[in-house]
C-alpha cells in the first residue's frame, strides 16, 4: 500500500471521527444521548453490575421499553422496564424485581430508552484508572493525528511547492466542498438538538353556562333599588318567584358544534328525596349562543317541600336547589356526548341563596358560570423539529459529503507527478560557460581516461 493512499484513509477516518464526536458532543449537551453504569441485580439476567448501558431520549415511549430516569427520593437513575401507565406517568419495575417502583415518572422525566449495552464496560468509565486510560488513549489519540501531518521530508515538501498549479486547480473545488461538509454537518447537529415533537395542542373546546337572575320588588331597605340582581338572597316574604336566564356558548366557531339543550330545576333534601322541575324544553344548539329562559316559583318550591315533609314526617329543613343545563353536543359531525351544566343553591324557609361559587362580575353584571370540556379531543398540531427520518438522510449526506471530499482532495503521489511534469515543461537550458577555461570531462564506468583541454597550452 502506497504512503499517499495510507494518508488520505487517515485523512478520511480523522474526518469521519472529527464528525461522529461533534455529534456525541452535540447529543450529550442538548440531553438526547446519555449512559447508565448498571448498579445492583434488579434487571438481571439481562444487565449486570457493572455493565454500561447508552440510553437516547425518544419522542415516546411504551410499555415493555427498559428507559432510564432520576429517582428524586434516593437520589440516582434508575435503569428498569415499563409494566404499565401511560405518558403521564410509567409504572416500572426491574426485571428481577416483585414490587413496582414507587416512583411513576412521566415521558418528560424519563432520560431515554436503552439503545446499547456493553457488559462490564461501566466497571472501567467509572473508576478513576479507567477514566485516565481513557484520556491518554485521546491524548495519543490526537498527538499521533497531529504528528501525521507534521511528518514532511524535504523533498515532499519541495513537491508541495512545484505542485502549486494544480492545487489552484482543484482549489475552488475543494473549498465548495468543505463548505458542503460544514453546513451538512451543522443541519446534522441541528437534527439531534430540536428533535421532532408535536406542536403544542389548541386547548379543548368549551361548553360555558353564564347563569343571570332577578326579579323587581318594592324599594325596601333590604333591596334598595327595588331589584334582586344575580348574587342577592331572594327573601320569599319579599319576592315570590325569580326570573333565570341562561346563556350556552362553546368557544368554537360558529357552526363547528351541534346538539340539544334543557334547562331544569332539581330539588332534593338530605334524607334523600329528589325532584326534578322542567323549566325549558329541549332546544336545537347551532349556530353559536342560546339563551334559555324561564321563571322559577320560589313560593311554590317551598310549598312543594312542606307537602313531603307532611306526608314523610320527615322535617325538609333547608333544601338543595340546582339549576341544571343538560344535553348532548358533538364537533365537527362526531360522535356526540351528553354534558351538564349545574348552578347550587339552598332553599330554606325564609330565603333562596347561591351556595356555590360566588358570582363573578361579567359584561351584564354579576353572574354565576360553568363549564365543560366537549366530547371532541383536540386535534395535535403538526410536528415541529426533525423528524427521525430527516435525521438518518442528513448523517447519510453527511457520510457522502466526506467520501467526495476525500476522492477529490488530491493525494500527494498526484502533486509531485503534476509538479515534475510542470518542471520539465518550463525548463530553460542553462548558458554554456564562456571562461577562458572551459572542461569538459567524460568519465567512463572504469574511469581509464579522460581528457583536459586547454587553448593555450593544446592537449595534456
Amino acid at each position: 500500500m502506497s504512503r499517499s493512499l495510507v494518508r488520505r484513509a487517515l485523512r478520511l477516518a480523522a474526518l469521519v471521527t472529527v464528525a461522529l464526536a461533534a455529534l456525541a458532543v452535540t447529543a450529550v449537551a442538548t440531553g438526547r444521548v446519555d449512559y447508565v453504569v448498571t448498579n445492583g441485580v434488579s434487571m438481571e439476567p439481562l444487565y449486570h453490575q457493572g455493565d454500561l448501558v447508552v440510553v437516547a431520549r425518544a419522542d415516546h415511549y411504551a410499555i415493555g421499553e427498559i428507559v432510564a430516569y432520576h429517582d428524586s427520593v434516593k437520589g440516582v437513575v434508575v435503569l428498569h422496564r415499563i409494566v404499565g401507565g401511560d405518558a403521564t406517568g410509567w409504572i416500572m419495575r426491574g426485571d428481577n424485581n416483585q414490587s413496582e417502583d414507587s416512583i411513576t415518572p412521566s415521558s418528560s422525566q424519563v432520560i431515554g430508552r436503552a439503545m446499547l449495552h456493553a457488559p462490564w464496560v461501566g466497571q472501567f468509565f467509572s473508576s478513576l484508572t479507567g477514566r485516565i486510560a481513557l484520556a491518554g488513549l485521546v491524548a495519543l489519540v490526537a498527538f499521533g493525528l497531529a504528528g501525521i501531518g507534521r511528518r514532511r521530508t524535504d523533498e515532499a515538501a519541495d513537491d508541495e511547492r512545484r505542485g502549486a498549479t494544480r492545487r489552484r486547480r482543484v482549489g475552488p473545488l475543494i473549498v465548495t466542498l468543505v463548505l458542503a461538509d460544514v453546513l451538512v454537518a451543522v443541519a446534522v447537529a441541528a437534527s439531534f438538538a430540536f428533535p421532532a415533537r408535536p406542536a403544542p395542542a389548541p386547548p379543548p373546546l368549551t361548553l360555558r353556562g353564564v347563569l343571570h337572575y332577578g326579579a323587581d320588588v318594592p324599594t325596601s331597605d333590604i333591596y334598595p333599588d327595588g331589584h334582586i340582581s344575580t348574587g342577592d338572597p331572594v327573601f320569599t316574604r319579599v319576592a315570590h318567584a325569580i326570573t333565570v336566564t341562561l346563556d350556552l356558548g362553546t368557544d368554537a366557531a360558529a357552526g363547528r358544534v351541534t346538539g340539544t339543550a334543557q334547562l331544569d330545576l332539581e330539588l332534593s333534601n338530605s334524607v334523600g328525596w329528589r325532584t326534578r322541575l322542567h323549566l325549558v324544553r329541549p332546544r336545537p344548539l347551532v349556530d353559536g349562543p342560546l339563551r334559555l329562559t324561564s321563571t322559577v316559583d320560589v313560593a311554590h318550591l317551598q310549598a312543594v317541600a312542606a307537602n313531603v315533609a307532611t306526608t314523610t314526617g320527615i322535617n325538609a329543613g333547608s333544601l338543595a336547589l340546582a339549576i341544571v343545563a343538560s344535553g348532548s353536543t358533538a364537533t365537527d359531525g362526531g360522535a356526540s356526548a351528553d354534558y351538564s351544566l349545574s348552578f347550587p343553591f339552598a332553599l330554606s324557609d325564609l330565603a333562596l341563596t347561591v351556595s356555590g361559587p360566588a358570582p363573578a362580575d361579567g359584561t351584564d353584571g354579576p353572574e354565576l358560570a360553568a363549564t365543560e370540556a366537549l366530547s371532541a379531543a383536540a386535534t395535535p398540531g403538526p410536528q415541529q423539529g426533525f423528524s427521525t427520518l430527516t435525521r438518518r438522510i442528513l448523517l447519510i449526506a453527511l457520510i457522502l459529503a466526506l467520501t467526495l471530499t476525500f476522492l477529490a482532495w488530491p493525494s500527494v503521489t498526484d502533486r509531485t507527478r503534476d509538479a515534475e511534469i510542470e518542471t520539465v515543461a518550463g525548463r530553460v537550458p542553462e548558458p554554456v560557460p564562456t571562461t577562458e577555461l572551459e572542461l569538459l570531462c567524460t568519465c567512463a564506468s572504469d574511469e581509464r581516461h579522460a581528457v583536459l583541454v586547454d587553448d593555450d597550452r593544446g592537449f595534456w
